[in-house]
């Protein structure tokens, strides 16, 4: 029996198994046809579409399939693989600057390590900052190089390789650069040890700067009638204070971090490294009030005093209330290489 004329069309019964409800066209097809929307009205239509960039992580100019459609294994693409994202290589025994401040070898790298990076394109009006970036992946090529001579130090690289100049901060690559260009450059300084000297200097900066210590050697138990005798450094950063209980430890002293509260004027929640011990603090005593004269010594004291006093922006910034301590910071600081000038606010924490 047929259904009559007007009435409407029943609905399509759904496939069963591995049928579609849709065909799409054959992308082997030269041609196909695509309805136009009829609500669509091409006075109306919103404007092109901003281009996009996608990251290609391909690294081969060689495209291989494994699609049964397909009479072939392998396809060639030149627009892919070192032209696409191989053209920074450096020889493998370059240093490279790690997170931890100290410069390994370029072919050492390995998937995860962190490295010293900055900003290649900064905003218009701000300074490049240095910031930490983690390695995603490591790959070897063989290509022509070339020896790029400067007053520093020389490098082998690639052609295509770039470096950022100097004087306009624009980025050329190695075989547009000419003798009399000046580069911009992080020194490469030899890792100096921590001995000794060092964590005591360290030790001394970081009381100094933001430390309590109050003990007098001869002092006894508070029960007796003595002064409370404590050493105690509080810290919103906890790399200070591990690295704090690290060097107590080497001299014999152990502390723990515990949570500290600041009163209602803390902003954000500390930490504390503190010794209450009379025997342990005789040993701090010794170490942070001694002064040392060696090399080590005034390196671990800017250290430390920088991990509690310091501040990095476009600039390095020092700050104390006391200008004694900040003519001592700066003598330090002089001796090995840095140039501060002081910035007076009295009575208000003066600045390095």
């Amino acid at each position: 029996m047929t259904p009559p004329q007007d009435s409407p069309p029943q609905p399509r019964a759904a496939l069963r198994g591995r049928g579609s409800a849709e065909n799409p066209p054959n992308r082997f097809e030269r041609l196909h046809y695509e309805e136009e929307d009829p609500e669509l009205d091409p006075e109306t239509e919103p404007g092109s579409v901003p281009t996009q960039y996608l990251g290609d992580p391909s690294r081969s100019v060689i495209a291989w399939n494994q699609s049964p459609d397909l009479g072939f294994a392998a396809s060639l693409n030149p627009y892919r693989g070192c032209e696409h994202g191989c053209s920074y290589c450096l020889s493998p025994d370059t240093p490279v600057l790690h997170a931890d401040m100290l410069w390994r070898p370029i072919g050492d790298l390995r998937g995860g390590e962190t490295l010293a990076s900055f900003d290649e394109h900064p905003q218009p009006g701000r300074t490049r900052k240095l910031r930490p970036a983690t390695v995603e992946a490591v790959w070897w090529s063989r290509r022509p190089t070339l020896r790029l001579l400067t007053r520093h130090a020389e490098v082998v690289t690639t052609r295509e390789h770039r470096w950022l100049q100097a004087r306009d901060f624009r980025w050329s690559r190695t075989e547009q650069l000419t003798p009399g260009r000046l580069l911009r450059r992080l020194p490469l300084v030899p890792a100096e040890p921590w001995d000794g000297d060092y964590r005591a200097g360290y030790l001394a900066g970081l009381t100094l700067g933001d430390g309590t210590f109050r003990y007098q050697p001869g002092w006894r138990s508070d029960k007796l009638g003595f002064p409370a005798a404590y050493w105690r450094v509080a810290l919103v950063d906890l790399e200070p204070l591990e690295r704090s209980r690290e060097f107590l430890s080497s001299f014999g002293v152990n502390a723990q971090i515990r949570p500290f509260k600041g009163g209602p004027s803390s902003r954000q929640p500390l930490s504390k490294l503190e010794i209450r011990s009379l025997g342990r603090l005789e040993t701090v005593h010794k170490l942070v009030e001694v002064e040392r004269s060696s090399r080590s010594y005034r390196r671990g004291f800017l250290a430390g005093f920088f991990d509690a006093e310091g501040h990095s922006s476009h600039v390095l910034r020092i700050s104390q209330v006391d200008l004694g301590v900040l003519e001592r910071v700066r003598g330090y600081a002089s001796s090995l290489g840095f140039e501060f000038r002081l910035e007076r606010r009295d009575p208000r924490a003066s600045t390095l």
